[in-house]
């Protein structure tokens, strides 16, 4: 099935892990398709429905003031807006938003070339 990675980075200032309330959590993170189907990371969110676009996450690690988060996308999205939205409530970050055409994605998708049949699998996140 072909798909997409994303991959969220964030940094902050002044964090320490000495501090228990600041040890590495998991961000919530969700899709809106330009259909309007919701993805959600299944560990943080509500599954989809079988055969419905799916969000695995497939890394994550922090360390002091530094976090990053890697999820694979399958199958690819319409063309249109997809809409990524993440939230960090344990970290005191509400819900943020951020679209883009999904037009770029595509086009990209078209060219690639492959060089192994076996293609990751959101499932096995």
């Amino acid at each position: 099935m072909t798909g997409f990675g994303i991959k969220l980075s964030a940094m902050l200032r002044g964090d320490s892990l000495d501090d228990p309330s600041r040890r590495f959590t998991a961000v919530r993170m969700g899709l809106v398709w330009p259909d309007g189907t919701k993805v959600f990371d299944p560990r943080t969110g509500p599954a989809g429905a079988a055969g419905s676009p799916r969000l695995g996450s497939r890394h994550g690690y922090g360390a002091t003031g530094e976090y990053s988060w890697e999820w694979w996308v399958a199958p690819l999205p319409p063309q249109g807006d997809l809409t990524v939205v993440v939230d960090w409530a344990e970290r005191g970050f509400g819900e943020a938003r951020a679209s883009f055409d999904t037009a770029d994605l595509l086009s990209a998708s078209a060219r690639v070339i492959s060089i192994t049949s076996a293609e990751p699998d959101a499932s096995e996140a």
